[in-house]
């Protein structure tokens, strides 16, 4: 289904969605989210929260109208990973904190998708951990059900 979408894409004089990104493309529901070793956001505000990657534009919503599934952004970033080495990197183009640098790690299994990162200016994490005082998110997204 990506790889279609990526090369119909770049048919049309789109650019193609790097392959390392075909696996982040797709909407995604918050399950946890953890900061410097506390959990944030109780289950409704965990469930408002979407993350929606396309090509390589990540984009952040919260959603206002859970029965139509209608949202406001909050963020759009420009996202790069390298499937080896299971890391990315995050240019907040617009919204909140719009010009920050972000980097961490991810993994995506199936329906899953890991991310523990931080401030570009600190050290990229090597697990998923956010101990108290490390300054980490820890993240952990499944593949929403968008009813196709």
């Amino acid at each position: 289904m990506f790889v279609s979408t990526a090369l119909l894409s770049a048919q049309e004089g789109k650019p193609a969605v790097p392959a390392a990104l075909l696996p982040w493309n797709g909407v995604w529901a918050l399950q946890t989210c953890e900061f410097d070793g506390k959990q944030q956001m109780d289950e409704p505000s965990k469930g408002a929260i979407r993350l929606s990657v396309v090509g390589s534009e990540h984009r952040m919503y919260i959603i206002t109208d859970a029965k139509a599934m209608m949202g406001r952004r909050l963020s759009t970033s420009a996202l790069q990973a390298d499937d080896k080495a299971g890391t990315f990197e995050l240019t907040i183009q617009d919204g909140y904190k719009k010009g920050e640098r972000v980097h961490g790690i991810y993994n995506i299994e199936k329906d899953s998708l890991k991310m523990c990162y931080c401030p570009a200016d600190k050290p990229r994490p090597k697990d998923f951990a956010a101990a108290k005082g490390s300054g980490v998110f820890n993240e952990v997204w499944t593949r929403a059900n968008t009813g196709k």
